[in-house]
Parts: C-alpha cells; structure tokens; sequence
C-alpha cells in the first residue's frame, strides 16, 4: 500500500532505496506488512525508481509469492544481511543512501547490517512511515470498515455467551476461536479481567472462575493488516448493580453523544473516550481497594473538567461520576472500619 508515495519521499530525500526486515518471529515490522502485506521471515527492498522486491528464506518463499509483492527472490545460503546485498547489487540498485526504520531496527542486527553495506549512509524514516500511514487510502478504508464490522459481532457474541463461561480463559479462548474461525488474526491477545482484575490495564486471563462484578473485555482484530477495532466493553458477570452499573451506562451515553462535537472529534485519543475505560477501571471497586477507586474517578473528573471551557456540555456525566463518588466514600470509610 502507498508504495509510489513511499518512492517519492525516496526521491525527495535522495535515497537510493529502503530496507524493512523480518528476522524472527512473532515479532513483525509493521512498515513492512504494511507496504507488502507479507508476515514471515526475510527483506523487502524498495528502489527510489525500481519495482520492489522481496528476498525470502526458502522454505518461506512460496509464502512471499502470495504477497503484495510481484518479484520475490531465494535467500542464498550466507548470513542475512550478506546476501541481502548481493541480490540488491545483482538487480543493480545503487546503495550509497539507504533508508532504514529505526524503530524496528535492533542494535545487533544493525550492527551486522552496516558491515555488509560498508560504503552505505543510512537514514531513519521510521517517522516518514507513520505519517504516511496516518491517512487511510480508501481500501484500506474498506479494509478497516469490513474489520470493524467482524469485531462487533465477535464481541456481541461473547457477551450474548457470557453466561456459559465460568473463566476469564474460556471467553478469551472464545474471542480467539471466533476470530480465527473468520479467517482473521488477532491484533492482540485478549483481555478479559472479571471483578477486581479489571482495575489492571493489561491483565492476563486466568483459568479461575470469574470474579462477582463487571467485567472488562479488552479485544481487537486484524482484516487484511487493517486493525479495526480495539473493543473496549465492560460487562456484568452477574445480575447488573447499581450504583456502579448505571453509572457507567449514563456516562457512556453522555461521552457518546459529546463525542459528535467537533472540537472533540479531533481529541480521538484524549480523556473524553478514556473516560468510560477509567471509569470502568475504576468502578471495580468492591473486590479491589475502595481508597484508590475513589482517587481514579475524582482525577477521571479532573481530566475531564480540563477539556473544555464550555463544563455545562458534561454537567451530566460530572454529577453521575459525583453520585459515584460519593458512594465510594461510603465504601472506603466502611473499608476503613
């Protein structure tokens, strides 16, 4: 994707050509799925004026073929990065310049990088990468519409299952079968934190029954390398309550509809949508630590009272987190009994 984009930065900055690599698995440059579309082990090569071209261990090579990539070759039998240059000297593409990602570049592999291009400069275009990733060309659009669109119904039917798991496991296990049964991949494992685990940002899944409360299911998934939704829902793993379970539904509601304006439109990574994942986080209170639930929400309030100078547009959602804090008090001070 993007690649006569990707060129004409090249061009503009006078490099000869871009190197992305893939050297161990699982982990994956991200550039180089993005520009290929190929996950396994090997290099993709992109002259500033030449087709691209991947070079593949063998046993990856026909895997490398089903690529976006049209020219794949063999990788000879020497080390990596050795015969990576021979094939790029073969195909007579000029190494005086070369644009590397640094940020997934370790230092022991660059270390054996530099002595097969001696003669090479090398230029970190890591940043370049993001930002031509950060404007969606419509099939990737269409990509991420169609990977959104699997990941509502994953999550609808976990939740309309949720009676039937008696672990955190079993609904991560259900979350990855569903996934994988699309013919999709995980962009990440799933989380799924019952009762006070909920107050862990990246809790891991246990095999123990599930804890009394709500509970957080952290998921998302990959169509075509399009990550289309990181699923943030929050769940009853017994009969709703309340405080705490209408809370968080008339906050939602609220962030939800302030969400349209457009001066918080542009915020898609501020406070306003972290609002519900902190409240949620925070609201897992009973089985957890009443003192620190309280100071969540009252610095959740705080961040949200910053966002804007128009405060009458959350008045609502600040008088539900009040109502909530003032029945954690009520908590903390029997906690504290």
């Amino acid at each position: 994707m993007k690649i006569k984009e990707f060129q004409d930065m090249l061009e503009k900055k006078n490099l000869d050509a871009a190197v992305f690599y893939n050297s161990e698995f699982p982990r994956i440059n991200p550039n180089m799925v993005y520009f290929s579309g190929y996950t396994g082990l090997g290099v993709l090569v992109v002259p500033r004026r030449k087709e691209p071209f991947l070079i593949a261990p063998e046993m990856e090579f026909q895997k490398a073929k089903k690529s976006m990539i049209r020219k794949v070759f063999s990788m000879q039998k020497k080390r990596f990065f050795e015969s990576v240059s021979d094939i790029i000297k073969i195909n007579g593409i000029k190494t005086k310049n070369i644009a590397i990602d640094r940020n997934n570049f370790t230092l022991n592999s660059f270390k054996y990088f530099r002595k097969s291009f001696r003669k090479s400069k090398f230029k970190d275009v890591a940043m370049n990468c993001i930002k031509l990733r950060e404007i969606k060309s419509n099939k990737e659009i269409e990509y991420l519409k169609k990977s959104c669109g699997y990941a509502d119904k994953i999550i609808q039917k976990t939740i309309n299952n949720f009676k039937g798991f008696k672990t955190e496991s079993e609904a991560a296990a259900f979350l990855e079968y569903e996934t994988k049964k699309l013919g999709l991949e995980l962009s990440f494992n799933p989380i799924v934190a019952s009762g006070s685990n909920g107050s862990m940002p990246h809790h891991e899944p246990k095999n123990k029954r599930m804890k009394k409360g709500l509970c957080v299911i952290d998921f998302g998934d990959a169509c075509k390398g399009a990550v289309g939704q990181d699923v943030e829902d929050i769940v009853s793993s017994v009969a709703p309550e309340t405080p705490r379970h209408f809370v968080y539904e008339q906050s939602l509601k609220i962030l939800n509809k302030q969400a349209t304006k457009e001066h918080l439109q542009q915020m898609c990574y501020s406070t306003a949508f972290r609002a519900p994942y902190l409240l949620g986080r925070s609201i897992a209170y009973k089985e957890g630590n009443p003192s620190e639930a309280y100071q969540t929400t009252i610095n959740a309030i705080q961040e949200i009272k910053q966002l804007t100078t128009e405060q009458t547009q959350f008045q609502k959602f600040l008088d539900t987190l009040m109502h909530l804090c003032e029945h954690l008090q009520t908590e903390q001070r029997a906690h504290s009994i």
